[in-house]
């Protein structure tokens, strides 16, 4: 009997065939390691085309196009100016003041303090106002031009401690804190490594309890906040776990370093580091999956949605994943582990630093030092990610800049101030280890053995990229069109409802025949519509997707937007519209900003209307003096209209994006199709009724006409 016909009766009879069952599984578990090991160290792979024909792992052009689609609403707007003339005029009075009116004070040090203090606070305050603003524009982007000044002025203080003699650079430490300047105590690390102390029956784990102190919640909270600068587990993972190997070989130079195995690898490495590396990834996505529409304050009815607003406020602007994928290229490889590098000196610079400049554990300087670095770090790893996947970016960010600088003159602080420290011969054996590891790093993007696994699942997976990307940007686009379509729908019935109260109102004002039908002119006489309605052809895919695999009877390249075009008002129109600008005061509450064009908003390629005398206002129809009821009404109408053009190209578009979405399944289907041929009872997925896509409610979004929209 042939094996396949062996398998059948297997099958028919209800029997398993283990062994079958079992390679399918090891296949399948093969590739569950190879995703995930690429995805580990790559991210999900996605990738965007700019214009240029440059790929980045992030939708630069997207990001761009949606800052510029929040607006400032006019509630904002004192907040957000430079207020460099206001800034002057108080540095004149603080310096008019103490030259002038206050009593001079014969103390050289202590004018000596307060020059020097009054120089740093001038500079970081005039800096305030004329640095540009960085990637990060909340709470504000004066936070990050103070801390970009901060971080000179530290700079600053680094270079003149560097001239300095260590005993000197140690006593000018005094002026911070006078407890400064001392010797540290000596204290001894490790010791009894024991988990289980057999000889202390009242409490046999003491030498655990002792370990229990203030910096098991900074391990946690510092890795969750580190995971939130570099927005990636697998890079986070690989600097904890150097950095414990990193105390192992350095334990020769500082005591502290000394710790018991567990202490390193289950306490510090496996319970803080990871524990606050898994709350920070929490925290990542949250921020990634948020949508991020912002309205202004007094735009908001409700005290609640107040209160949510200022909080919001200290939240994000928008949010930018990063994807570093250190085996795409040579560079790519090259710069992260340079950002490896500078973080593990970074952390070694916080240690040695409190060693050979006599700085206590526990004194405030390292707190503030370690929130600055934050602070620091959070921008300048910022900025380095977009110089490295943005084509557009072709500088280095001042922050990093900045960053990388202090690192480097803290380093070289300690060179300095512990030559006896740093210049401890490492074991033998230890370097040795060393060695091999950095050997056996160089070849690893080319010959290493991790690489050529990932290779073999990457190609798979990269050939219908694009088909993948354009169908989750299509289904994505598609439940925001949903939601939107049903927002708009909504807006509209309120503005209908108003424009009807208002027009109840007027007619009760000025009577039942003063406001009907009565006063429209006959059908005989001439009308000049005042609004009309155009066509336009705009790309159904982000310029970042668009790509000639796509194109065919699977995917429209275009769909079909509805476009307002108003006619020129005549003078006399202008003169009453800007006496009813300053008249009315609008009681209306505002709505979310919306990413859809407006279908108000000027667009060159459609044809402005104009007329040398222009309409007339209809309202002209009803009376010279018509109460504000009726002005609200037509207001209310012509924004109906508006919603009615909006619905309809979010309808349009709908329609086109349900075909496409069907095209590209069915053509993914097919190629997964010949991917299973050799399998038995293969069903055709073409055959296969979707249960979303061939609904019939999805055959019933037809595009409006002309003439729906103008009825």
């Amino acid at each position: 009997m042939a094996e396949g016909e062996e398998q059948l009766v297997r099958r028919e009879s209800g029997k398993v065939d283990w062994k079958d069952k079992t390679m399918e599984w090891k296949e399948k578990a093969s590739e569950l390691v190879q995703r995930t090991i690429s995805e580990a160290i790559n991210g999900d792979l996605k990738s965007y085309k700019t214009p240029n024909g440059y790929v980045t792992t992030h939708d630069w052009i997207g990001e761009k196009e949606g800052n510029r689609a929040v607006l400032d609403d006019g509630t904002t707007t004192f907040f957000w100016r430079a207020h460099t003339l206001t800034v002057l005029f108080v540095l004149i009075c603080v310096l008019l003041d103490v030259a002038i009116f206050e009593p001079t004070r014969e103390d050289f040090d202590y004018n000596t303090k307060r020059g020097l203090v009054a120089i740093v606070a001038a500079f970081v305050f005039v800096g305030m106002t004329i640095t540009p603003d960085g990637p990060f524009k909340r709470p504000h982007p004066v936070v990050w031009r103070l801390t970009f000044n901060l971080s000179v002025v530290y700079e600053l203080g680094l270079i003149f401690l560097i001239f300095q003699t260590p005993m000197d650079g140690r006593k000018l430490l005094r002026h911070l804190d006078s407890r400064l300047g001392v010797p540290l105590e000596e204290k001894e690390y490790g010791g009894n490594c024991v988990i289980y102390d057999e000889s202390r029956l009242d409490d046999p784990f003491h030498n655990v309890k002792d370990k229990l102190d203030l910096f098991v919640p900074l391990h946690f909270f510092g890795w969750m906040l580190k995971t939130l600068v570099l927005r990636d587990w697998w890079l986070c993972w690989v600097i904890s776990v150097m950095f414990e190997v990193l105390e192992y070989t350095l334990e020769h130079q500082l005591p502290n370093f000394s710790e018991c195995w567990w202490d390193h690898w289950i306490m510090d490495a496996l319970v803080c580091n990871g524990l606050g590396i898994f709350v920070g990834l929490i925290i990542l996505n949250k921020f990634s999956m948020h949508r991020y529409c912002w309205r202004g304050l007094w735009k908001i009815s409700s005290y609640r949605g107040k209160l949510r607003r200022i909080i919001a406020q200290f939240g994000p602007y928008s949010w930018t994943d990063f994807e570093w994928k250190p085996t795409s290229s040579l560079g790519r490889w090259i710069s992260v582990l340079s950002i490896t590098l500078l973080f593990l000196i970074t952390e070694l610079n916080t240690f040695y630093l409190k060693f050979v400049l006599w700085i206590p554990a526990d004194n405030n300087l390292n707190l503030i030092r370690m929130f600055c670095m934050l602070f620091w770090g959070a921008v300048g790893i910022r900025e380095i990610f977009q110089y490295l996947d943005d084509p557009e970016c072709d500088t280095i960010g001042r922050q990093c800049w900045m960053l990388i600088a202090i690192i480097a003159t803290e380093f070289l602080v300690v060179i300095k101030f512990g030559k006896e420290t740093v210049t401890k011969p490492i074991p033998q054996h230890i370097a040795l280890l060393w060695g091999l590891g950095l050997v056996g790093l160089i070849p690893f993007p080319w010959t290493g053995v991790l690489c050529p696994l990932i290779s073999t699942s990457v190609p798979n997976r990269m050939k219908d990229d694009s088909k993948n990307a354009a169908l989750d940007h299509l289904a994505l686009r598609g439940l925001f069109l949903m939601n939107e379509i049903i927002r708009l729908k909504c807006s509209l019935e309120a503005t209908l409802s108003g424009g009807h109260q208002d027009m109840a109102r007027a007619r009760y004002i000025m009577g039942n025949k003063a406001v009907s039908s009565l006063q429209i002119p006959s059908a005989e006489a001439e009308f000049e519509a005042l609004v009309k309605v155009f066509t336009k052809a705009v790309p159904l895919l982000p310029s970042s997707l668009e790509s000639n695999e796509l194109e065919g009877k699977s995917l429209p390249a275009f769909c079909s937007q509805f476009m307002l075009s108003r006619t020129a008002p005549s003078m006399a129109s202008r003169k009453e519209k800007k006496v009813e600008e300053q008249e009315e005061e609008s009681s209306q509450e505002g709505l979310a900003l919306r990413p859809l064009k407006k279908v108000a908003d000027k667009d060159k390629s459609v044809p402005e209307l104009d007329s040398s005398s222009g309409p007339q206002n209809p309202l002209h129809w009803f009376g010279v003096m018509v109460p504000q009821n009726l002005r609200n009404a037509q207001k209310n109408f012509q924004s109906a209209v508006e919603l009615v053009a909006e619905i309809a190209t979010a309808q349009a578009e709908l329609v086109s994006i349900v075909k496409a979405y069907r095209g590209l399944t069915l053509d993914l289907a097919d190629q997964f199709q010949l991917k299973c041929s050799t399998s038995l009872d293969t069903r055709t997925l073409s055959d296969t009724p979707h249960p979303v896509l061939d609904s019939p409610s999805a055959e019933q979004l037809d595009p409006p006409t002309e003439g729906s929209i103008s009825s």
